[in-house]
């Protein structure tokens, strides 16, 4: 059970990264 939620928590932490970087791509494009 700990490794489940262990594994949620590692996707999770990508999850963010991932669409926190996308948020920034996203503005830089709309200021230039």
């Amino acid at each position: 059970m700990a490794a489940i939620i262990a594994i949620r928590t590692v996707l999770n932490f990508f999850l963010t990264r991932e669409l926190e970087q996308a948020d920034k791509s996203i503005e830089d494009s709309q200021s230039s």
